[in-house]
């Protein structure tokens, strides 16, 4: 197994530290995607050459000040100051309107940016450009998704947009049956994930039992399931390896959003590249496919085994490419040394 995929876990300051030691493109490329990166080791990652690097780090830093600062110094940045959170509202007003469609698509997809401008720019026909892109059908879709989950007032014109809006419209768990007659009248609206809404059996989606809710294959009843206080690591297991309906790219990301690594574990093998669609929403997805669930838990109890020793994790660092047992074996070998 190897050392690379420990960077995607949870991990102590420490154990960061050790890995960066380790001056390896690909480990400090995952360990940068990662939520729980220490704010010092975030700052000594945001310095290097590595552009995926750097850019990671910006996408993720709760630092405005450094959003700002490196703000003027070309589009790559950019767009990754424009997917983080934090990224301030002047920002994605200036680049709402611009020729760069990635950079339109974050703004508008920013809770940050003002309701009234979203209203007011995001035509029919500017939306169908930042959704209709380039590459296979994932890349559309999860845009849509994106774009109509964070401005939901679109819904109230459902028949307007264009196709792949639409279908993401048919997937929304709030989708009236007044909305979906608008689809249907307006253009194909035969998609797995609008056929199989429970609204068009009649049925109140958030009445609906949790456990049956991540059965039915829509992406509205996976979207209401996520929304549960009650949703677990099980019942996100249920969708991703679920075997009349793939879910939906967003669905991936959003599930990998809440459990981490922890819930792809010997996952379906999804057909096209719905995994690397998903990984517009969240790149860490681009390295996680076909991962064990016997792996997971062997790095889970590994991580826990070294936990905030310093030493510990240097020695463990430094011998793991050559260790041929398990990881857990490893951590207790380096605890008896």
């Amino acid at each position: 197994m190897s050392l690379e995929i420990i960077s995607l876990f949870d991990l102590t300051k420490e154990g960061q530290s050790a890995l960066i030691k380790k001056k390896n493109k690909q480990i400090n490329r995952l360990l940068s995607l990662s939520k729980s990166l220490d704010s010092e080791i975030s700052q000594v990652m945001l310095l290097s050459k590595d552009p995926v690097v750097y850019g990671n780090i910006l996408r993720n830093t709760a630092n405005v000040d450094e959003l700002k600062k490196h703000s003027t110094q070309g589009v790559r940045k950019l767009r990754n100051i424009l997917w983080n959170k934090n990224c301030p509202a002047e920002l994605l007003e200036e680049y709402s309107i611009t020729s760069d469609s990635t950079l339109e698509i974050l703004s508008y997809i920013s809770p940050n940016m003002p309701l009234d401008l979203r209203k007011n720019q995001l035509t029919p026909t500017r939306a169908s450009k930042l959704v209709e892109v380039n590459g296979n059908v994932g890349d559309r879709v999860v845009r849509a998704y994106s774009l109509v989950m964070n401005n939901m007032w679109m819904m109230d014109t459902p028949e307007i947009w264009s196709s792949t809006i639409k279908r993401a419209i048919a997937g929304m768990p709030s989708l009236t049956i007044e909305q979906s007659e608008k689809i249907k009248k307006s253009g194909w609206s035969g998609w797995k994930s609008h056929a199989y809404h429970p609204i068009k059996k009649g049925l109140d989606i958030y009445g609906i039992d949790l456990d049956k809710l991540t059965e039915i294959g829509s992406s509205a009843s996976d979207l209401a399931a996520l929304e549960s206080n009650e949703f677990t690591l099980s019942h996100a297991k249920k969708i991703l390896n679920r075997k009349h309906s793939d879910p939906e790219p967003n669905v991936i990301s959003a599930i990998f959003d809440r459990f981490g690594i922890e819930a792809f574990g010997d996952t379906n093998r999804y057909s096209g590249t719905r995994y690397g669609s998903a990984a517009w929403l969240n790149p860490a997805l681009l390295h996680i496919e076909g991962i064990k669930s016997s792996e997971i838990e062997d790095i889970k109890e590994t991580v826990l085994s070294l936990g905030s020793s310093e030493e510990f994790w240097v020695s463990f660092t430094h011998l793991a490419n050559e260790w041929e047992g398990s990881f857990k074996q490893l951590s207790l070998a380096v605890k008896n040394l």
